[in-house]
């Protein structure tokens, strides 16, 4: 009786046939293949395990990668993927609520499922104006689930109301028309 390489984690042995050659090396290679089978999946097994109980990116790494995040209109959701990494950007979940402009600056809200919703950092979303114009937020707070970003508006337009404004975040994109006042909300109010 012949052993297995310890590679498989132990001896499986087999009774070569003495007849044929031609069965010795089929045996060799149907033991080698259930070997190499056997061992890919304890491989995937321990990878899959190793991923399931790790923990996740902690907040202090979180709110350092957000400060650090710049990304560009075109590769928005690539760069969110990128800057704050995939598993952060997909856990983030939540759609425009409110939008409401004035003087010094203007503030979207939007409402947040999920771990987001209880994050002391929000992730960057950009706003476009109709100059063509691209800021990211410089400032956001939540409060439970409710995260309002804002924006500075330029001294030289502070006077003016945008007819419109584009807003993109992880997952999205949509484009508000403000009223004369500067409001818009998702209610209709």
């Amino acid at each position: 009786m012949k052993a297995l390489p310890a590679l498989c984690g132990g001896a499986f042995p087999y009774a070569p046939s003495v007849q044929n050659p031609k069965s010795k090396i089929q045996n060799d290679t149907r033991a080698r293949t259930t070997c190499s089978r056997r061992h890919c999946l304890t491989v995937l097994s321990l990878l899959t395990l190793h991923l399931a109980c790790s923990p996740g990116v902690t907040d202090a790494e979180l709110a350092r990668r957000v400060a650090a995040a710049h990304p560009a209109w075109q590769s928005y959701g690539e760069d969110i993927k990128a800057q704050l990494g995939a598993g952060p950007a997909a856990e983030w979940s939540g759609s425009l609520d409110a939008v409401r402009c004035d003087a010094e600056s203007i503030r979207a809200t939007f409402r947040v499922m999920g771990p987001w919703s209880g994050r002391t950092v929000a992730a960057p979303i950009l706003m476009r104006e109709p100059t063509g114009r691209v800021l990211q937020n410089r400032d956001a707070s939540n409060d439970g689930g409710s995260v309002t970003y804002v924006f500075d508006r330029p001294s030289t337009l502070a006077s003016d109301v945008p007819a419109w404004l584009e807003f993109r975040f992880p997952h999205g994109e949509g484009r508000v028309v403000l009223s004369d006042k500067g409001a818009w909300s998702a209610t209709g109010q």
